[in-house]
């Protein structure tokens, strides 16, 4: 299968034999069971790219360049009209259709039996019937979500959002007018859409989603060439950008430094622009000290008492045996977690998973028995 499949990305990613052996070698091009993909971006070929056995390519989603001005970078960046899309605050999901089998492949190209279940439950086969060669390209969000738990949606376990459909083999996408015209047809939800502006008028257009974001404490924008021959740029919310350091200082030494940084100096380009007055800087750098300040302290002091620093999420499964799938995926990529409880529901079960944070379960009980950094 191995061979196989290495030949498959040879023969369709125009790759020579030398450099697909090396990749291999490298653990860039990751043989899978069904798949061999790229862990990495490499030879011009973006990351979670997978080719599979009968020689079906699904792209990688392309990593998406943010804007820190909104005015300047707009004016730059599009040359006409643009569309304002949410950005929401989940997992990039790729659904698709190969050997007569949906699957769900997340942002590296893993084929996750929890996703590719739930893929199943939301979207069902029709559009891949009637459209064999598309991909759906979305964001899966809500509070059952094993990577990125999130309530501010108006679901009740976790939906599938659609913001972009790609072709198989070229990876080009659909322009918007057309993805929403085949997603209608089959019901399918996409992304909320806040209209299609000229780039003088954008920057405040934009500025007025992302205050009104900001309070429902969702994420962000998408800004969108409507044909898409412009790549698209994002814009996150303040709160977005203090939750995710709430979240990273939980778990300080799990998330690297670029992860942290990026958002610290996203506040600052942001107050910069909305011409904030003192106060409103002052407010800014409250929230911006709280969220990082109160998740590191409860941290440490948990791990003083000896508790163990994790992860608490669910998912929602109709049949237990999608929830072993997951373990076992889980374990795989050398996530240690526990299952610490099982509810029976009306129409399936819930699954609490405990994920530990071994790297800084061990740095913080390491520097509270007096190690230096």
């Amino acid at each position: 299968m191995k061979d196989n499949l290495a030949e498959k990305t040879v023969e369709n990613l125009n790759i020579n034999r030398e450099k697909v052996e090396e990749g291999i070698e490298k653990q860039i091009l990751v043989p899978e069971k069904e798949h061999i993909r790229f862990n990495k971006t490499w030879a011009g070929i973006d990351r979670g790219t997978s080719i599979f056995s009968d020689g079906t390519v699904v792209h990688g989603f392309p990593k998406i360049r943010r804007a820190m001005l909104l005015r300047p970078a707009i004016q730059k960046h599009f040359p006409r009209e643009v569309v304002i899309e949410e950005k929401m605050n989940g997992y990039n999901v790729r659904a698709t259709k190969v050997n007569n089998q949906i699957l769900g492949l997340t942002r590296s190209g893993l084929i996750c039996p929890y996703t590719t279940a739930k893929i199943k439950e939301k979207i069902g086969s029709g559009i891949f019937d009637e459209n064999p060669g598309l991909i759906l390209c979305g964001e899966m969000v809500g509070p059952d979500n094993p990577y990125v738990p999130q309530d501010t949606y108006d679901v009740d376990s976790v939906d599938f959002f659609i913001f972009d459909l790609m072709e198989k083999q070229t990876g080009s996408f659909l322009d918007i007018r057309r993805r929403r015209e085949i997603t209608g047809q089959f019901g399918l939800k996409n992304v909320n859409n806040y209209g299609t502006y000229e780039p003088k008028n954008v920057h405040t257009k934009a500025k007025e989603v992302i205050e009104k974001l900001d309070k429902e404490g969702r994420e962000g924008i998408l800004l969108k060439d409507p044909e898409h021959e412009v790549p698209p740029v994002k814009y996150t919310t303040s709160r977005s950008n203090c939750s995710d350091l709430h979240f990273a200082y939980r778990y300080y030494n799990d998330y690297g430094s670029d992860f942290v940084h990026s958002r610290v100096v996203r506040e600052g380009f942001q107050s910069y622009e909305w011409d904030e007055d003192k106060e409103e800087t002052r407010e800014r750098a409250v929230r911006l000290g709280k969220s990082i300040l109160h998740s590191l302290k409860k941290t440490i002091e948990e791990r003083d008492k000896g508790e163990k620093i994790t992860e608490n999420v669910t998912i929602k499964v109709s049949d237990l045996r999608t929830a072993e799938k997951f373990k076992k995926h889980l374990e795989k990529q050398a996530v240690e977690f526990e299952v610490k409880e099982i509810n029976e529901l009306e129409d399936g079960y819930r699954v609490h998973i405990s994920k530990v944070m071994r790297p800084t379960n061990d740095k913080t009980k390491s520097l509270l028995q007096g190690d230096l950094w």
